[in-house]
């Protein structure tokens, strides 16, 4: 039987957007998750720029190599 809390949600094999509207939400959270990603690119960015002012005896690394290697 099922709960009063199952109730209206998707089963467990169902993906967001099998369900009503899931489509949306999940473009929704990709969107908020890739801007958020770009944030936090920005933010490392600035953070490097900071660091190599403060210490510029090093090499410097070239734009390319300083983003994230999480390529998911």
């Amino acid at each position: 039987m099922t709960s009063p809390a199952e109730v209206g949600k998707p089963d467990a094999h169902m993906r967001a957007r099998d369900t009503p509207r899931g489509g949306a939400v999940s473009r929704a959270i990709i969107t908020e998750r890739n801007a958020t990603r770009r944030q936090i690119e920005h933010v490392c960015a600035q953070l490097a720029e900071a660091v190599f002012r403060l210490a510029p005896d090093g090499p410097r690394p070239p734009e390319g190599d300083r983003k994230s290697t999480d390529r998911r």
